[in-house]
């Protein structure tokens, strides 16, 4: 989208974009801080920098919002966020980590890996409506624990961080 384009969105989209970066900061903090006090030398759960490229020779690709390594082994797990209210479509862009399709292969060509390549955070009102959560469901019943309904419940985001920190410690 060219900056005229975004000159010209809706105030709500202004505060859709502020409800979700405060949501992905929010992450961030409690995350990298549970990390750091479980296993201090051992991962890292940082801001992702720079880009992963969907092919060699071009400069397409996506930013993730963040990336979690394992020092001892060198694998990594990327996390996208989406974030939503109660309508949208933030959550089906979330669709193309699915691991039958090509973006995770590629993924996993650049980083070395473990279950899944890209994990999904959904957060924000859409995951805490049942709508939504039937719908996550069906959509990655073939991939379990790859996402996550953020709802800022402390002892579930320590149930799903641990299963990644897990799954990255194994060799």
């Amino acid at each position: 989208m060219g900056s005229k384009e975004l000159s010209a969105r809706e105030p709500w989209q202004q505060d859709a974009k502020d409800e979700s970066v405060a949501q992905e900061e929010d992450i961030l903090g409690f995350y990298s801080s549970y990390v750091e006090r479980r296993s201090p030398k051992l991962f890292e759960f940082k801001k992702y920098r720079g880009k992963v490229s969907f092919h060699d020779d071009t400069n397409n690709g996506f930013i993730p919002d963040h990336i979690l390594t394992c020092r001892r082994n060198n694998k990594t797990a990327l996390f996208d966020t989406k974030i939503q209210g109660g309508t949208g479509n933030a959550h089906e862009r979330a669709y193309k980590w699915a691991p039958c399709l090509g973006f995770a292969n590629r993924i996993s060509d650049q980083y070395r890996t473990g279950r899944y390549p890209v994990y999904v955070i959904y957060g924000g009102r859409m995951a805490a409506t049942e709508k939504y959560i039937q719908e996550f469901e069906l959509a990655w019943q073939e991939y379990p624990g790859i996402y996550f309904l953020d709802t800022e419940i402390g002892k579930d985001r320590i149930s799903f961080i641990e299963t990644v920190l897990q799954d990255l410690e194994q060799e």
